[in-house]
């Protein structure tokens, strides 16, 4: 049915009314039917903005159930890995070294008694004394040994996997290949843990080794050992480190000897040596562009040692002062012919 204003005869106002026929008489229409639609569309309206309301309200709270299950997440990792600490800080503490070459030398004797893994027992005895145990302080063997025997598998459980195995990485190249100590036992040398002391030829830096020095400041005197087997990588005139050697270590790490006063005439850039076999002789070469420059300081070795590690972008230095105090229990007898050996 159609609807629209239309004007009877005689009448002088509009009216609502059904056309029902062009040609037939309408009838007065029944607007109830108008009341009722506008009813109808205001309730339609009101359940729209409920429902908005409502999708909001649920929105809102859909929001905050994921900020809270986040949160929960969140702190539930931290306390199933409370004992792991952030891992650069364990680098850092890893990198410094802080554990006496007595109780390392000692670790490894019992290792070797009780066939125990040596670096692994160096990773957790470092954790659990958080990476400091001062050469000063009082080693316990009977205590050493218990760790070793029955505390590990406790210890081992503690701390975070992938952690613990990327210490591993570090100490198992700073270690497993060393075999002696750099000097052999003639001459007499002093050296002390210089890690981090600053240095300012070439801009400011941190010392990133240990220096054993000369006590009679006598250049070209004190033979030069390599501390293990290896190839030699790098051999030459550097800037900083004078006449320097770099040898490759079988698991991966650098060792670098610097400040040389010559080279053993048996050594070059990519041939294999032996630990003990002669590098060159101690000397203050370096802190000059131009080769050869000596005289800028005491006569000593340079020591560096950098780990090979696939999760660090950056070159990473470890402290070699108790590496050097564990390997100094084995040093080897000199005597002129072993530069040829």
């Amino acid at each position: 049915m159609k609807i629209s204003y239309i004007q009877e005869q005689g009448s002088k106002e509009l009216t609502w009314i059904p056309i029902i026929d062009a040609y037939n008489k309408t009838e007065p229409l029944d607007l109830s039917f108008f009341v009722l639609y506008k009813r109808g569309s205001k309730m339609k309206r009101r359940r729209k903005k409920i429902i908005r309301r409502k999708r909001r309200r649920h929105d809102t709270l859909y929001l905050l159930l994921i900020f809270i299950l986040l949160i929960t997440l969140f702190l539930i990792r931290k306390c199933v890995f409370k004992d792991s600490k952030q891992l650069p800080i364990l680098i850092e503490k890893a990198a410094a070294f802080n554990i006496s070459g007595d109780v390392l030398y000692e670790l490894k004797k019992i290792s070797e008694v009780a066939e125990i893994d040596f670096v692994e027992a160096v990773v957790l005895y470092s954790l659990e004394n958080d990476f400091n145990v001062d050469e000063n302080s009082t080693m316990d063997k009977k205590e050493l040994y218990k760790f070793c025997i029955e505390d590990m598998n406790k210890i081992r459980k503690k701390y975070n996997k992938k952690d613990v195995q990327k210490l591993y990485t570090i100490y198992y190249q700073s270690l497993v290949d060393v075999n002696v100590f750099p000097v052999p036992d003639i001459g007499e040398y002093i050296y002390a843990n210089s890690w981090g002391a600053a240095r300012d030829y070439g801009g400011k830096r941190k010392h990133l080794g240990t220096d054993i020095i000369d006590v009679h400041n006598k250049r070209g005197s004190i033979p030069i050992v390599s501390m293990t087997d290896g190839i030699v990588e790098q051999m030459g005139w550097n800037e900083k480190g004078g006449w320097r050697v770099g040898i490759r270590a079988p698991s991966g790490a650098y060792f670098y000897y610097a400040h040389l006063d010559s080279y053993s005439s048996e050594i070059s850039e990519g041939k294999e040596i032996k630990s003990g076999q002669c590098l060159g002789y101690m000397g203050d070469s370096g802190y000059g562009k131009e080769p050869g420059t000596i005289g800028n300081f005491p006569v000593h070795l340079h020591l560096g040692i950098m780990v090979d590690i696939s999760f660090l972008k950056e070159e990473l230095w470890i402290n070699p002062y108790s590496i050097l105090k564990f390997a100094e229990y084995n040093k080897i007898s000199w005597n002129s012919t072993d530069e040829n050996s």
